[in-house]
Formats: C-alpha cells, sequence, structure tokens
C-alpha cells in the first residue's frame, strides 16, 4: 500500500530535525540520486551513506521502504514541507564584489522573501551568483562583453 505525500510530510515534520537541516537532507539525497540513480540500494551506497550522515540515511531509508525514493517525489515533499512548516527559513547565498548594486540585490531577495538567512562572499572579480535549493543565478561581466561584441 502506498502512503501519499501530506501523511509523509506530516511524519517528517513531527523529527526532531530542523526544517532547514531537512531540506538540506533532501538536496543531498537529490544529489546522490542524479548520480547514482541505478544503483541507490546498492547496499555499498547505502553503506557509504549511512558511513557519512545517519540522518540522510534514516530519511533515505524511509523514502525507499515508502516508494518515494524518486526525484519528483521528494521534490514534492519537500514542497509541502516548505508550505507546512513555520519554521523554513529560505538560505542564499550571494556571491558578489562589494558594491551599493551588491546591496540592492540584498533588499530585492529581502523583499521577495520576508524572512530568509543570506550568506555573502566578495570576489575580486566582476560577477555574481546567487544559489538557492538547487537553483542558482550566475552573470559575469566577460560572458556579457562577448555577447555584445559578437
Amino acid at each position: 500500500m502506498s502512503i501519499n505525500n501530506h501523511t509523509l510530510t506530516s511524519s517528517f515534520l513531527e523529527l526532531n530535525i530542523p526544517v532547514n537541516d531537512l531540506m538540506d537532507h533532501f538536496s543531498i539525497i537529490i544529489k546522490l540520486l542524479k548520480r547514482h540513480w541505478k544503483n541507490i540500494s546498492a547496499q555499498y551506497v547505502i553503506d557509504s551513506i549511512k558511513n557519512s550522515d545517519e540522518n540522510t540515511y534514516q530519511i533515505l531509508m524511509f523514502l525507499i521502504r515508502n516508494n518515494k525514493a524518486k526525484i519528483t517525489s521528494i521534490k514534492a515533499i519537500g514542497n509541502l514541507i516548505k508550505k507546512q512548516s513555520e519554521n523554513y527559513i529560505p538560505t542564499f547565498e550571494l556571491n558578489t564584489i562589494e558594491t551599493t548594486d551588491s546591496h540592492d540585490i540584498k533588499e530585492k531577495i529581502k523583499d521577495k522573501f520576508n524572512q530568509c538567512n543570506i550568506n555573502t562572499k566578495q570576489n575580486k572579480v566582476f560577477w555574481i551568483f546567487v544559489n538557492w535549493e538547487g537553483w542558482y543565478y550566475k552573470r559575469d561581466i566577460e560572458q556579457d562583453l562577448q555577447k555584445l561584441l559578437w
């Protein structure tokens, strides 16, 4: 018998794992599935995951037992967790040079996402990279110049 995503979501929210950490575990599992999708259930892969991180192992095993170890299912469960959780705070990583524009970018992110964490790193070259839950936005002045000149 198959269990639905809403039931799994409530089960995950009852765990003693902070929601942001739970979303990190889901991201790790998705990356593992993209890389080892053929043999994710192989014992050597499972043992490696168990030796690396017990929580990721437990979550993966729970997903496998409930036939939800597919990327689409994990993303759907993750989206439900984000919607239902009151403690979820999106985290962005912003890599750019320190200018007034970088403050504008931070403000735009904060306007779009009321409560969020923004980790900034300074670069020495003129480019921007924003990373958020598997999504990213990347711009480089050299790429833009090449497009304009060609």
